[in-house]
């Protein structure tokens, strides 16, 4: 861990970084579950949590310090240095890693790699130099800056726990799962141990990679989640649901239980952030999160800035929906568009950006005010070979991951829900450790929670979910308690309810959508016509729990 550790803080590039990140992962995960087996459960945390989201973590704490109020504290030479030994690593990096040949073929200029490495190594003992300067910079006799870019130690880890929401790991290897169940302060005074390991050995790696990847290289779940194979998905969820509550959920529950813990975030790592965890049975017929409730997050240091103070919003609501030219019909994003309509109306001092004006340039303008609130009624795409590529289609392009993570600050925002197929998927191919997806950009960005789904869902069952969801949130639950109550009510909703509920919203709809409405419903009969997985599980909530603040719509 140490050489891996000394690799990455050597590389300032992203492509670089994502390059070492590429060769060690899983490494933590191992890492973790070897020291909590010699029983050093907080270092097992430790080595989680500083091998989860890397990148992210980084961007976290260079915008969370804010370097670029150097120049007001007097530092801006600082500043100066550090960015300039950063950049001049970054172009001797490219310059090693340069072409053999030139553009019509020829051989290229040799070069001095043993020059190049000298150079290297200078740069980086001037750019140590200036971060050590920086951590030594004294605001009002503070020293604000003292642990920047340093990994994070298990008390500031701890610190994100709260009260009455313990953080637990989760991670499979080879050898078997382990949960790392992280009790904030107060448990030293009540006498409870601040870590404590279940060890989940029933479940292993390649008992993860069968449900995700066919022995072809197909993926079952994912050949269904991310492909869109409806088949595949309720063949696959019927099989691994079961399983996950059996051999992971389930013996954490028991552990939870005794506890006394009635919330959890859950910040599971690698591939088993793809898996819908929170819908996994335990006895009696209850899922997890009928049990307990329930927040992901992509890290701790993520975490704790969802629970930073929220600013004064711009305003209260901005809604997206339905992001196409006026001529083009498609009947999801009619049905999406009727679910922004409708929470526009319930939030009236907001926004709407709707069909051919909903521009990435128009969303773009409207992010800039940090409203309370987003809603995004739109198609989302996730890029398997660059996943920075992934976004939220709108009507003249892609808003990026790469762009939220580059520009978009909403230090107001409090919520932003993500009615969009597959947007809490993340990278599962190269960088499974890292939460590259919208959730975690969201997060980064400074929302406090984001609602997103794990695969494509149905347009009606999910704008029935979400109306559900809103409806609850503005009668005062918490995002997390809306979603796990609304996910409940669509699993068990009856044929006359749903009745109900389609001619409820044809009456808010025009004739044109209605007219849809009524012809979809008539594909969805039975007792309960959404008591599959695949039509109430999708959607996870990422951040801050009901208790740890905020307000809601």
């Amino acid at each position: 861990m140490l050489v891996a550790e000394t690799l990455f803080q050597a590389s300032l590039g992203r492509g670089s970084k994502e390059v070492e990140l590429t060769e060690i992962q899983g490494l933590p995960g191992d890492a973790a579950y070897a020291l909590a087996r010699t029983g050093d459960a907080e270092g097992a945390v430790v080595a989680l949590e500083r091998g989860r989201a890397r990148l992210l973590a980084e961007a976290l704490e260079q915008n969370r310090r804010d370097l670029e109020r150097l120049p007001e504290l007097s530092h801006g030479d600082l500043l100066e240095h550090y960015r300039a030994a950063a950049d001049r690593i970054q172009a001797l990096q490219g310059q090693a890693a340069g072409p053999v040949t030139g553009r019509s073929g020829e051989p290229a200029p040799q070069r001095d790699f043993g020059a190049l490495e000298r150079d290297i190594d200078a740069a980086k003992s001037e750019l140590d130099a200036a971060i050590a300067a920086i951590r030594q910079v004294k605001v009002d006799g503070r020293r604000p800056y003292a642990d920047f870019l340093l990994p994070p130690a298990f008390e500031k880890i701890q610190q994100a726990a709260a009260p009455d929401a313990p953080l637990v790991y989760l991670v499979t290897t080879s050898a078997g799962s382990l949960a790392l169940v992280v009790r904030d302060r107060t448990s030293e005074v009540s006498g409870t141990s601040k870590v404590s390991a279940v060890w989940l050995d029933g479940f292993s790696e390649p008992d993860l990679d069968a449900i995700l990847f066919d022995a072809d290289g197909e993926g079952r779940y994912l050949r269904g989640a991310f492909g869109g194979d409806e088949v595949a998905l309720t063949r696959s969820l019927s099989q691994a649901l079961p399983l996950l509550g059996e051999r992971l959920l389930g013996p954490l529950a028991e552990h939870l239980d005794a506890l006394g813990v009635a919330q959890v975030v859950l910040i599971p790592a690698g591939r088993l952030a793809l898996m819908p965890l929170h819908v996994a049975p335990l006895a009696h017929g209850r899922t997890f999160q009928d049990r307990f409730g329930l927040a992901y997050a992509p890290s701790a240091l993520a975490l704790a800035r969802s629970r930073e103070p929220r600013q004064k919003p711009g305003q209260p609501l901005l809604a997206v929906g339905n992001p196409n030219p006026e001529d083009r019909l498609d009947i999801a994003l009619l049905f999406t568009q009727l679910l922004v309509a409708e929470v526009s109306r319930l939030v009236p001092a907001g926004s709407s950006l709707a069909r051919g004006g909903a521009t990435v340039a128009a969303v773009q303008a409207a992010l800039a005010q940090s409203p309370a609130h987003l809603l995004f009624g739109c198609h989302a795409v996730y890029e398997v070979a660059e996943p920075l590529r992934s976004g939220l289609e709108l009507a003249d392009g892609r808003l990026t991951l790469g762009q939220i993570l580059d520009w978009v600050r909403l230090p107001a925002t409090e919520l932003v829900v993500l009615c969009a197929c597959q947007s809490s998927l993340s990278d599962f191919r190269n960088l499974p450790d890292e939460a590259v997806g919208l959730p975690a950009g969201f997060l980064q960005a400074g929302a406090s929670g984001v609602v997103a789904a794990l695969w494509p869902v149905a347009a009606l069952p999910a704008v029935l979910l979400l109306r559900s969801f809103y409806n609850r949130l503005l009668a005062g639950e918490s995002p997390a308690a809306a979603l796990s109550h609304s996910e409940s009510w669509l699993r068990d909703l009856d044929q006359l309810t749903f009745d109900r509920e389609v001619a409820a919203l044809c009456r808010l709809a025009d004739p044109q959508t209605a007219f849809y409405l009524e012809l979809m419903a008539g594909a969805y009969a039975g007792e309960h016509p959404f008591a599959s997985p695949i039509f109430w599980a999708a959607f996870t909530f990422n951040g801050a729990l009901a208790s740890e603040g905020g307000s809601h719509v």
